[in-house]
């Protein structure tokens, strides 16, 4: 009888301990299920784990974990306060309810709460890099860079913190630069398939299409149908021309990207150069939708082709007067008047595209909107979109004291902030301050640097007297970008202007791709090599220009100096000459060499 009630105390001893294993082995499972994203079997492991006799606050920061991921916010909250997150899991727990915070658009408390992590948890990198995500979500773009340049540099730097590091470096310094981060971030977590992506894309981004699929195939030993491996594989083809196996690969990808912005313009250019133009525009104005910007030229050229220029002109005209618009977008509406027959459409077009810069179209800006916008922002002050729209409005309407009045306070309210420091410079730009434009838009392009930017910071340089800090600006963007075509023919216009002929030539034959689609940029090309002495050269890309666009004066005034420079026929020469009527060769040229 003693034995027996021995034994049934040592079992009373040990069952505790199997349940508390049994406990920590099903927190284990539902921590790995969340790391893979499957909520449910998180919550299966939780409840097992809660059977065993888990700890309250443990089970707590799990839970809360799970219901965000599957969007159950009130869930969420009931597990994910400070006060009940005070286990093992309470970090990982103030972690998960800053996120909540953040995705109910309450900055401030998620702040809060990662302030507390920080504190229970020491000066951990994957918190810092939380806070710089926190910080560049709620705009302070400046002050995301410095947490995580902080989490970068700690002992514990994992592979999640140096692939965001990576990905702002690339924002604000360019694809170059971030490689080596990319390659830290890979060389600590070889199978991570998100590290692997972006690495993949960003050489792809560069250029080095090889290396792009090396890497691709990497993803796809793991995972087999990885839809961001098939979509990088999708571009690559698509840029060395094989539009089949693009379109192949991108069919791959499956539904997973398929409205994404990327896949939609991926997929829009090629069934345009595949000559399927009707489901190019399809996809086109899907695109369009989304991100105007971005489906703006490609749109236009599938209604070209498509004949369809009277609706290209209803949607487009707008843009150029009204918003940023590019040079070829500008120059396809004057195709677009042509291919009508309307001469006199083509005449204005013309004239408008003409008067196109490099720091973006001419905008014309009303009165009325001016004072609605004037009201909203007073509304609102320091709310950065109402402010920045004001600040446009006012340059637009040739008010440019007002405007740098405006966009100096919205600085000093968000000093770290993009659109804050981007205003700024366009506002100080417009009003002549040009030393103050350069240092605003060298703020701006440290945090996101983009072909119009750097445009901007140059014409900022050249208006403030130094022409080598422009041309410095440009050639370095050119060399985190190699294959960006903007930027080059921006500085080899710029080296034309400064007779460099040789060297402009060499950098805008780099745009000869994007060329063959703009007759104004052949005409550039073509110019250069006249005086740079290929002479041959520039008769082929002035006779292309021409025959692409033979309402354009710069086409015909190119044309004419290249036969003339070939001992071709006199009266053609004479006749080509003639199409600008009273204006000298300078004032004909004007709009190719207008920065």
């Amino acid at each position: 009888m003693r034995s027996r009630a021995l034994l049934f105390a040592a079992l009373l001893c040990v069952a505790p301990a199997g349940l508390a294993a049994q406990g920590g082995e099903a927190l284990r499972q539902a921590e790995a299920a969340l790391v893979r994203g499957d909520a449910v079997s998180a919550k299966i492991a939780l409840e097992h784990a809660a059977s065993a006799g888990a700890s309250a606050a443990d089970l707590a920061a799990l839970r809360g974990e799970a219901a965000l991921m599957t969007g159950d916010m009130e869930e969420a909250r009931k597990f994910l306060s400070p006060a009940r997150l005070s286990g093992t899991y309470r970090v990982r727990g103030l972690r998960v309810l800053a996120r909540l915070e953040q995705a109910e658009g309450n900055i401030p408390a998620a702040a809060n709460a990662l302030e507390l992590a920080l504190r229970a948890g020491g000066n951990k990198a994957d918190i810092w890099t939380d806070v710089a995500r926190l910080r560049y979500a709620a705009g302070n773009h400046a002050g995301a860079f410095d947490a995580i340049d902080y989490a970068a540099g700690l002992d514990d730097a994992g592979t999640g913190t140096l692939l965001y590091k990576a990905q702002l470096v690339r924002d604000g310094q360019g694809l170059r630069s971030s490689l080596p981060w990319f390659e830290r971030a890979v060389e600590l977590a070889p199978d991570d398939a998100t590290a692997l992506g972006e690495y993949a894309a960003t050489l792809a981004d560069m250029g080095r299409a090889t290396d792009a699929v090396t890497v691709t195939r990497q993803i796809l030993a793991r995972d087999r149908r990885n839809p961001q491996a098939f979509f990088i594989q999708a571009v690559v083809a698509a840029r060395a021309q094989k539009h089949g196996l693009a379109r192949r690969l991108l069919s791959r990808a499956g539904d997973a990207l398929e409205n994404r912005p990327a896949t939609l313009l991926v997929g829009g250019l090629l069934e345009n150069r595949g000559g399927a133009s009707r489901l190019a525009t399809e996809r086109l104005f899907d695109l369009f939708e989304i991100a105007p910007d971005v489906a703006a030229a490609e749109l236009a050229d599938a209604l070209l082709v498509d004949g369809e220029g009277v609706e290209l002109a209803a949607r487009f005209e707008g843009d150029v007067a009204v918003r940023q618009a590019s040079p070829a977008l500008a120059w396809r509406l004057v195709r677009s008047a042509e291919q009508q027959g309307d001469v006199a459409g083509a005449a204005t077009a013309f004239d408008t595209a003409a008067q196109w810069n490099w720091g973006g179209a001419v905008r014309r800006g009303s009165g009325a909107a001016i004072g609605r916008l004037a009201a909203a922002s007073a509304a609102s002050p320091g709310q950065i979109d109402t402010s920045t729209n004001y600040i446009r409005a006012l340059v637009a309407g040739r008010q440019p004291a007002r405007a740098l009045e405006v966009a100096r306070e919205l600085g000093r309210r968000h000093p770290g902030n993009f659109d804050a420091r981007l205003a700024l410079g366009d506002a100080a730009l417009a009003s002549g301050n040009a030393a103050e434009a350069v240092e605003a838009y060298a703020a701006a392009a440290a945090i996101r640097r983009g072909p119009q930017l750097v445009r901007k910071l140059a014409l900022a340089h050249l208006d403030n007297g130094n022409a080598m800090a422009a041309k410095a600006v440009l050639a370095d963007y050119i060399r985190e970008y190699p294959l960006d075509r903007d930027v080059p023919t921006f500085l080899g216009t710029l080296l034309v202007r400064e007779g460099d002929a040789g060297g402009a030539a060499a950098l805008l034959k780099a745009t000869w791709p994007e060329a063959r689609r703009d007759p104004l940029g052949l005409c550039r090309l073509a110019w250069a090599q006249l005086y740079a002495g290929d002479g041959e050269a520039a008769l082929r890309n002035a006779q292309t220009a021409y025959r692409m666009q033979r309402s354009s004066l710069p086409a015909a005034m190119v044309l004419a100096a290249a036969l003339e420079e070939a001992g071709g026929n006199a009266d053609t020469v004479r006749a080509l000459r003639a199409k600008a009527g009273d204006l000298s060769v300078d004032e004909a040229l004007r709009p190719l060499f207008a920065l």
